[in-house]
């Protein structure tokens, strides 16, 4: 499967949402509160659903919240199927991409390409801690949320997912608060008023230094005066200088 989008420049510019998948777990599989995830993904009618947020997965595989279809779960696996999910670009608020999926990286970055300015968002199931970083930070951007099943959400792969959150809303946060320092008039005030002391400060120690030089230098123009016209004389002159 090939790229459809070989060099581009997009903006890491939101936060990443965990999904908990319970669709192949047990009837009480659920997230810990201190886990991380946001979101319950769910087969529809599936007994013993978490408190919370949910979404479920129809038997059309469509993606369902509180009965209003947001989007669609597909396989991504050969070419035909990656020209299905980006036919739903601009159409669905979700694209679902299930795990298997022979090049997810790949997969992510022509569907961040196709999504990008559009209302649709993308959602990757993982199965691996090693896939995170890459779907996490595709094209710079990274899907908007990574599925984790309910079997798996222990261990190294919760961790990553865990990591990639706090560095995606880490990222996500510098331009607000760099916006919000720059927008702050009373910062900026002070920041040059700090700059302009300390240069001030500075010009006004090399002044003092040249002076202190010049004034040493007229003082005393020849500073090392040898009286002695012979440099190098002999201690011990020659007796018989025949």
């Amino acid at each position: 499967m090939v790229s459809l989008l070989a060099t581009s420049s997009f903006a890491l510019h939101t936060p990443l949402a965990l999904w908990f998948d319970r669709r192949g777990g047990s009837a009480s599989a659920a997230p810990r509160a201190d886990d991380g995830f946001d979101q319950v993904l769910q087969l529809s009618g599936q007994a013993d659903a978490p408190a919370g947020p949910c979404l479920c997965v129809t038997p059309e595989s469509k993606l369902e919240e509180e009965g209003r279809v947001v989007g669609a779960a597909l396989c991504v696996g050969n070419a035909q199927e990656q020209r299905d999910a980006l036919a739903l670009v601009g159409s669905v608020e979700w694209i679902l991409v299930e795990a298997g999926a022979p090049q997810p990286c790949i997969v992510a970055e022509n569907l961040l390409a196709a999504t990008e300015g559009s209302p649709t968002r993308v959602a990757m199931c993982v199965d691996a801690a090693a896939s995170v970083p890459g779907l996490a930070f595709a094209l710079q951007r990274g899907v908007d949320a990574l599925v984790c099943p309910a079997a798996a959400a222990t261990g190294e792969l919760l961790e990553a997912l865990q990591v990639a959150k706090a560095q995606r809303l880490e990222v996500a946060d510098a331009p607000a608060a760099a916006a919000a320092a720059a927008s702050d008039p009373t910062e900026v005030e002070l920041r040059h008023g700090l700059a302009r002391t300390m240069y001030s400060a500075l010009f006004d120690f090399l002044v003092a230094q040249i002076n202190t030089s010049l004034q040493i230098g007229e003082a005393n123009p020849n500073p090392n005066p040898n009286p002695n016209p012979n440099p190098n004389p002999n201690p011990y002159p020659n007796p018989n200088p025949n």
